[in-house]
């Protein structure tokens, strides 16, 4: 009987030892919200909540529609490409747009995507042709003013 008893205190010392330090702690900052300040500290949070919640709901939104813009965008097979390609100023999204008219992935950086929409220009030279990718290539001179044309200056025959 000593024995069992012995071997019951060990068991349970053991046990305690495994828990260690690891008790549940109850928050000492915890409010009774029967107070004025409490009522009126937890409606501000209701609000905020509820605040919160509306930004969300217009951030889906707004990207709902920006997705079906870009998505009726990227459906126009008769969109027109402007502009150098290889133009710093270019923006990401007008080459992933490139990309899908191209039917190549519009994923990866902006390098990657000018990458693989020259690699494929290259290997397809006539497209650089075509009216709709033209643009990207072939630029229009731009219009400028000759001296002549200005009115209101002098024409120097000599």
């Amino acid at each position: 009987m000593c024995g069992v008893v012995t071997r019951l205190q060990n068991q349970l010392q053991a046990k305690e030892k495994r828990r260690g330090t690891h008790t549940k702690r109850t928050q000492v900052e915890a409010r009774v919200l029967t107070s004025e300040e409490g009522r009126l500290e937890l409606q501000q949070l209701r609000e905020e909540a509820h605040l919160k919640e509306q930004r969300q709901a217009e951030d889906v939104a707004r990207k709902a529609t920006e997705d079906q813009a870009r998505h009726e965008r990227r459906a126009d097979n008769s969109r027109v490409f402007t502009g150098p390609l290889n133009n710093k100023r270019r923006r990401k999204e007008d080459l992933k747009d490139i990309a899908v008219a191209l039917a190549l992935p519009d994923g990866g950086k902006k390098d990657e995507l000018l990458n693989r929409i020259s690699n494929y220009f290259d290997e397809h030279p006539d497209l650089k042709t075509t009216p709709r990718f033209e643009g990207l290539f072939n630029a229009r001179p731009r219009k400028r003013a000759r001296l002549a044309d200005i009115p209101g200056r002098p024409i120097n025959c000599s």
